[in-house]
């Protein structure tokens, strides 16, 4: 059954903050950037085809899990454009996607 993540990009001080993100294959992602510009990327293959997922965008951008996503643990980027720094996890953002 498919659902939408939320995953909310607050402001922590001067960072922006994200969580953790579980999803399963199928899955939306609602990146909540609100007013902020912003670019994902994986740099790790195994959960989308392109490296870049979203390019410069703002508002609520909603990204599908592919169905073939490998199962594990992902560090990622976001790159907030109007702040001019990236988001922080825990260090990098992380995605799980979990496995059947």
């Amino acid at each position: 059954m498919q659902k939408t993540i939320e995953a909310a990009i607050g402001l922590s001080t001067t960072t922006r903050k994200i969580p953790v993100v579980e999803a399963d294959p199928g899955d939306i992602v609602l990146f909540s950037a609100g007013t902020d510009t912003i670019s994902v990327w994986f740099p790790e293959p195994g959960v989308f085809p392109a490296t870049e997922i979203v390019t410069m965008r703002t508002g609520d951008i909603e990204v599908e899990i592919p169905d073939d996503a490998t199962p594990g643990t992902y560090s990622y980027v976001i790159y907030v454009h109007t702040a001019g720094n990236y988001a922080e996890c825990n260090s990098h953002p992380l995605m799980i996607i979990k496995g059947p």
